[in-house]
């Protein structure tokens, strides 16, 4: 899986820095021109915590911010509980830490939400990193089926209410598949799967 990691990195920043197309164009980020919102490729880091390696911004005045080199911590990023309901990611030890009153701090909560986000195969973020800052995210798998990425859209809450937040995993459901082709082709040795390896995540008694 870390090689994985490193190889999608390498694939991605190959040559740094892209203009906004040509970042598009590698990573199928295309989609912000149809989902209307940034869209972010992030990875797990240690295990503990995700890193948004690229980022399309959304053509709005009020959008949100660059979120490239930033690390979010798992429980509390769209893309971070992709990473945990998929066990790729594990939570660091000790208490989660609130950021807003929405915050899942509560593993056995944070765990009942990850066997949804399984389930439906996208995670969802509201109001929990910061009031007002809406996320969704979908797994990025390699070749062999093993999510190494997720891609995520995120703006504010008053054009992402919950009904938009499912329309826009369909639409990131593109880019996924077009990450995994990208992947694949510069690993090819790894056969193609195209489906995520649902190895689960325990945070709490099970």
């Amino acid at each position: 899986m870390e090689r994985a990691c490193r190889l999608l990195i390498e694939v991605i920043r190959a040559a740094e820095p892209l203009p906004v197309g040509e970042l598009s164009r590698r990573t199928g980020l295309h989609q912000s021109r149809t989902t209307g919102e940034t869209i972010n490729l992030s990875v797990p880091v240690a295990g503990q915590l995700v890193d948004n390696i690229a980022q399309v911004d959304a053509p709005h005045f009020l959008t949100t911010t660059n979120w490239v080199g930033r690390l979010i911590p798992l429980h509390c990023s769209s893309p971070g509980k992709v990473f945990l309901a998929y066990g790729v990611a594990e939570l660091p030890s000790g208490t989660l830490a609130r950021f807003t009153p929405q915050t899942i701090t509560d593993r056995r909560a944070l765990s009942a939400e990850l066997k949804i986000v399984r389930r439906r195969g996208f995670a969802t973020l509201i109001d929990e990193l910061e009031p007002g800052l809406r996320a969704v995210a979908v797994p990025v798998v390699d070749g062999q089926g093993e999510v190494v990425a997720a891609v995520a859209v995120s703006g504010p809450s008053v054009r992402l209410p919950k009904r938009r937040l499912a329309e826009c995993a369909e639409f990131l459901s593109e880019a996924s598949v077009a990450l995994t082709a990208r992947l694949t082709s510069a690993w090819p040795q790894r056969a193609n799967t195209g489906q995520p390896a649902r190895r689960g995540s325990c945070l709490g008694p099970c």
